[in-house]
């Protein structure tokens, strides 16, 4: 195709691979002043631009407020237009009184049976103020604060505050859990929440009290908070006229104020936008205050599809017990960093 649409991540590959067009010529400087530099951050890799972004679809954490109150953690509970941040320690304080409140309640879900989510957690690997990436773009959870990560994980299964059988299930298993009020505490993100309360509010689920919280930090460390970047890439098709047609079609949309509007419909980016539809939105300043959190979570690496699919693995293998934290830790710091290197010998960016 000339032109495509989805989050950036997902297309990170393809400028490595030297089949996608730089942007920034198309860039109105208006545009750059109204996008945030993390959101910027998120779609450049070198000095260029390659994915233009439209939107963003933030990830936090979700819970139901009301299983807090009857297992008495209302001083956990945030305000229904706030995302609620909690340490390493309180988590396990909040999930273990959930669990005593109600047995029959999975305290956390947990997910670990394929690639599908993974953005969660690796969250939690940086929970204790690990990078996860080091300065030369290699994996370093084999560090101390990266493998107390891993034990941290293990340390919530081992005392039976995740959901059962958590390397077995995916992501899609686990929300449908929240949703039937089976598990306290779960993922979200911008989308599926909405869809959530849209659900309830056509009744095809249980209605009950939902709020939003970020992944637990250690004290003194900043909330893991990551966001997929919905954005367009022109790829090119060796056709000069076809190439300048797609990336000012690009343009077009993303910067004509009548079409950038519909960024409403996830999460705008702009804050010409957000400024436009506070008052439509409730939870906007809430994101927007998280938005200085974000991290660049797949770094726009060549070969992030297999960097998820050898990092599931190790969670995998320590949540059933064939490895220790810090072999999983390792393991993985290991089998991505060559992935990494392999990424690296082989982009053609630069040259």
């Amino acid at each position: 195709p000339n032109v495509f649409f989805d989050s950036s991540f997902a297309l990170s590959t393809w400028p490595h691979q030297g089949v996608a067009l730089p942007l920034n010529d198309v860039i109105s400087e208006e545009s750059r002043a109204d996008i945030s530099e993390t959101i910027w951050d998120n779609v450049t890799i070198g000095d260029d631009v390659y994915f233009y972004p439209f939107a963003q679809n933030q990830g936090t954490l979700v819970y139901n407020a009301e299983m807090f109150e009857a297992a008495g953690l209302s001083d956990y509970v945030a305000g229904e237009d706030e995302i609620a941040s909690w340490t390493t320690d309180e988590f396990v304080e909040i999930l273990t009184a959930l669990k005593e409140a109600n047995p029959n309640v999975a305290p956390l879900g947990f997910f670990s049976m394929n690639e599908q989510g993974d953005t969660w957690n690796m969250m939690y690997t940086r929970s204790f103020g690990n990078p996860f990436y080091g300065e030369d773009g290699s994996i370093v959870l084999d560090e101390p604060n990266g493998i107390e990560a891993f034990e941290y994980i293990n340390e919530l299964k081992e005392k039976g505050l995740l959901v059962g059988g958590a390397e077995s299930l995916t992501s899609n298993e686990v929300n449908a859990l929240f949703q039937n009020q089976e598990v306290a505490v779960s993922f979200t993100n911008t989308i599926l929440f909405n869809n959530m309360l849209a659900d309830m509010e056509n009744d095809v689920i249980d209605t009950f009290d939902t709020r939003l919280a970020n992944v637990p930090a250690a004290e003194g460390v900043n909330p893991p908070v990551f966001t997929y970047v919905l954005s367009s890439i022109a790829f090119d098709t060796l056709d000069d006229a076809e190439n300048a047609v797609a990336k000012d079609f690009i343009k077009f949309y993303s910067e004509h104020e009548e079409l950038t509007n519909a960024s409403t419909n996830t999460l705008p980016i702009r804050s010409s936008v957000s400024e436009e539809f506070s008052s439509d939105l409730p939870l906007l300043g809430a994101y927007n205050e998280n938005e200085k959190n974000i991290i660049n979570f797949s770094n726009n690496i060549s070969g992030y599809a297999e960097l998820r699919n050898v990092f599931y693995p190790e969670i995998q293998a320590m949540l059933i017990g064939d490895k220790t934290p810090e072999q999983a830790a390792q393991d993985f710091s290991t089998n991505g960093s060559a992935i990494i290197e392999t990424g690296k010998k082989q982009s053609l960016i630069g040259e």
